[in-house]
């Protein structure tokens, strides 16, 4: 997974720096979000 989203943003470096840090917040939020789920199942 993470390996096929490094080869994406290597592929379009046209992108914007803008894009790739938006691109980059939701990818860590859904990581948190995912991590926040597991916690509170196990609590």
């Amino acid at each position: 997974m993470g390996v096929k989203s490094k080869n994406a943003t290597l592929k379009k470096p046209q992108m914007s720096l803008k894009e790739r840090r938006a691109e980059k917040r939701a990818r860590v939020a859904e990581v948190q979000s995912a991590v926040y789920r597991r916690k509170r199942d196990r609590a």
